[in-house]
């Protein structure tokens, strides 16, 4: 989850943490700390030139960008083991037990990250994985994220190269 501080003018300050603006002025005496919405701006961030209908979730995972990732759904156990048996080849017998067994400690008492989407959002990730008929890339200029038709794309690439 993001956090941003803006400082502004008259102590007034606002965090940003997803999509809500908290607001702290210390001049309100009622409430000092004000919850606001921040509108939804999908539209803005995700260009679809594509014949493929986003669903809200599809659109919502896409306008989180690309460099956007997901907290896995559980601990990684097994790539934790393999490192560590790579790194304990490279140590003395004695230092490699130890290095085991801490991280057996440390493996025991991990648990999930908390999740940063939703079940629905999930569910889009693998939706448009799935889908081979389109490409997501990076738009040309700004942070905006675009979908396009393969078929569009390549042909595209081919007048470029064909020029």
């Amino acid at each position: 989850m993001a956090i941003s501080l803006i400082p502004s003018l008259h102590s007034l300050i606002l965090i940003i943490v997803g999509e809500k603006t908290l607001s702290y002025h210390p001049s309100n005496t009622i409430s000092r700390w004000q919850i606001h919405r921040i509108p939804h701006c999908a539209e803005k961030w995700v260009v679809n030139i594509s014949k493929h209908k986003l669903t809200q979730p599809q659109e919502t995972v896409l306008a989180k960008g690309l460099n956007f990732s997901p907290s896995p759904d559980q601990v990684p156990y097994e790539e934790y083991i393999v490192a560590t048996e790579q790194a304990c080849k490279k140590l003395p017998y004695n230092e490699a037990a130890i290095l085991r067994s801490e991280i057996a400690g440390v493996l025991r008492s991990a648990r999930p990250p908390k999740a940063n989407i939703t079940k629905e959002e999930r569910r889009a990730v693998q939706e448009l994985k799935k889908d081979d008929s389109i490409l997501i890339l990076p738009a040309d200029k700004g942070k905006a994220t675009v979908l396009m038709d393969v078929s569009e794309y390549e042909e595209k690439i081919h007048n470029m190269l064909s020029d």
